[in-house]
C-alpha cells in the first residue's frame, strides 16, 4: 500500500510542533497533551473525510455532498448574498509568449468593486476549465509572485485563472 502524502493540516501542524518546546514541568505537560488530543481529533475528523470522499461514486451522491456543503456552510456565514450584474470592465492586458493577463474591474455587488488579473492561455477556441486564486495573506495582493507563479502554471497547463484583490475602485 502506498503512502498517502501529508496533507496540508498534518503540514501545518509539524511545523508547529517543531516550535513548541516540550517541558518536563506539569503545565507543559498538559498544554501537549491538549496538543495531542487536538491532533487526533483532527486526523480522526480528516480520515473520516477523505473516507467520505472516497465512498462517492454516482453523480447523486455527489449532488447530496454538495447540498449538505451549501447546507453547513449557509448555517454558519448565512445565504450567499443575490446575484447581481459584474459590469466588468476589460482595462489592460499583458502578452506573454504562452499566455495572457488580461486587467479587469468588476462590481460584485452594487458599488462594491474588485481589481482582478484573469490568466489565460494565449489561444482560447474552446471552453476551458477555470479556478479562481483568491489573494489575501500578502500585502502585495493579487501581485505577489506566489500567486502570479500558480496563475501562470494554471494557464500554460490550459486553465482560465482569476486572481483577484477587493479594493475600492473608482467608477
Amino acid at each position: 500500500m502506498t503512502p498517502r502524502p501529508p496533507s496540508r493540516r498534518d503540514l501545518l501542524a509539524l511545523a508547529a510542533s517543531a516550535c513548541v518546546p516540550r517541558r518536563a514541568s506539569a503545565a507543559g505537560e498538559r498544554g501537549m497533551m491538549m496538543w495531542d488530543y487536538l491532533m487526533r481529533e483532527l486526523s480522526a475528523a480528516d480520515e473520516r473525510r477523505r473516507r467520505a470522499l472516497a465512498s462517492i461514486q454516482t453523480k447523486s451522491q455527489l449532488a447530496a455532498l454538495q447540498d449538505r456543503v451549501r447546507r453547513v456552510m449557509h448555517s454558519g456565514i448565512g445565504p450567499f448574498p443575490e446575484r447581481t450584474l459584474l459590469r466588468a470592465q476589460h482595462v489592460g492586458e499583458i502578452a506573454k509568449p504562452d499566455y495572457v493577463i488580461e486587467k479587469i474591474i468588476f462590481e460584485s455587488q452594487p458599488d462594491y468593486f474588485v481589481t482582478a488579473n484573469l490568466y489565460r492561455p494565449k489561444s482560447t477556441a474552446a471552453r476551458l476549465p477555470a479556478v479562481v486564486q483568491s489573494c489575501g495573506h500578502y500585502s502585495e495582493g493579487k501581485a505577489a509572485p506566489d500567486y502570479q507563479r500558480a496563475c501562470i502554471g494554471l494557464a500554460k497547463k490550459g486553465f482560465v485563472a482569476c486572481s483577484r484583490r477587493l479594493a475600492d475602485c473608482p467608477k
